[in-house]
């Protein structure tokens, strides 16, 4: 396969394991994350999974701006966009009326409100480089509410309510949303 993948949460286990199985498909890697030693550890993982190119952002989803202009660099890159995989995220255990408001916008900020700036951001490139595919990480708390988790559930079943939205906007135009 051709073209180049973006994977958000490229310095957690999801996001490293996701991030060698592309790169082993021989696709740019796109490593987005926090910390610089994590992404650096997933980088080199997907250099011997056999990765045509790839590039390490350090980068802090809950800011929007920076999101948008880490993919702007992308979508307007040469090459054809294949793949998206949202799979940052921050977690918080407590009852809803005891968790700090702080924590619950991080929550809310980089598990849902990120991932629609990116694929708002991304839905271009993706829509050019057809087939292609835009895969937000969910869990079962996108489909169904456990204790002490309120704002990571909430989180968790709007990006699977967007997914189903955005992929009955782009799914005539080839682009697969999951």
């Amino acid at each position: 396969m051709e073209g180049s993948a973006v994977i958000t949460g490229a310095s957690s286990d999801i996001g490293r394991a996701i991030a060698v199985s592309l790169a082993a498909r021989n696709l740019k890697v796109h490593l987005w994350g926090r910390d610089a030693g994590r992404i650096a550890a997933t980088a080199d993982a997907c250099r011997k999974a056999g990765a045509s190119s790839i590039t390490e952002t350090l980068l802090d989803v809950r800011d929007s701006q920076a999101v948008r202009e880490a993919a702007r660099t992308i979508v307007d890159g040469p090459e054809s966009l294949k793949a998206v995989v949202w799979a940052a995220g921050t977690f918080q255990w407590g009852r809803f009326d005891t968790v700090d408001e702080a924590a619950m916008n991080d929550v809310l900020a980089s598990t849902f409100t990120a991932a629609a700036v990116a694929a708002r951001a991304f839905l271009p490139a993706l829509i050019r480089g057809t087939p292609s595919t835009l895969i937000f990480v969910g869990s079962g708390a996108g489909r169904q509410a456990y204790p002490d988790n309120a704002t990571y559930v909430a989180a968790k079943h709007g990006l699977r309510g967007l997914a189903q939205a955005l992929h009955l906007d782009v799914c005539d135009e080839g682009v697969t949303v999951s």
